[in-house]
């Protein structure tokens, strides 16, 4: 539950990952996603046009999430962006995990990207200040290779500290930085 939506929506979007956690989201039904959800499927039917829909809504609001807070924390360091998204996904990993064993977590991508393009120009922050150039740019390299790291890391035994993975790329970021200058 990302605590976006109505408490309809909510509830649904618990129930499928309930379900996801013994069946498969191509043998779920929109019934069984909203018995489990306790409502109708004329009430699913209100909030999400299919269940396809209820991941995108999922994931709009994951990332939605993550820009409130990084808009709470306008003046932190790049380095404290890139260790607070790290940090913030780590409590989502089961349900990422659930998404991609389903097929799923492609979508998450693109949904994203669009959330942190509209957003994150509004931010107060060091690394958005126009005199830096093409921020929409820059923005999908960073938020591009964060995902295909985050993702990269989900299954790392034993769990990478999200702190830890911050730090590390942080500092392989800096040193291929100054071999290309």
């Amino acid at each position: 539950m990302t605590g976006n939506g109505t408490g309809a929506e909510d509830r649904v979007i618990d129930a499928l990952f309930a379900k996801l956690e013994t069946n498969t989201f191509a043998s779920l039904t929109v019934s069984e996603i909203a018995a489990a959800a306790g409502i109708s499927r004329k009430t699913f039917y209100r909030h999400f046009s299919d269940k396809t829909n209820v991941v995108r809504r999922y994931l709009e609001g994951l990332m939605s999430e993550l820009v409130d807070e990084d808009e709470q924390m306008d003046d932190m360091s790049f380095a404290q962006g890139i260790r607070h998204y790290f940090m913030y996904f780590q409590d989502q990993a089961p349900r990422l995990r659930l998404l991609r064993n389903n097929g799923l977590l492609d979508l998450a991508l693109p949904i994203q990207n669009e959330v942190f393009a509209r957003r994150f120009p509004q931010l107060n922050l060091p690394w958005h200040e126009p005199e830096l150039g093409e921020e929409r740019l820059a923005d999908l390299f960073v938020v591009g290779g964060l995902w295909n790291v985050l993702t990269d890391s989900l299954d790392a035994n034993p769990p990478i500290a999200p702190t830890h993975l911050a730090a590390t790329l942080m500092s392989q970021v800096s040193k291929r930085a100054a071999k290309l200058s």
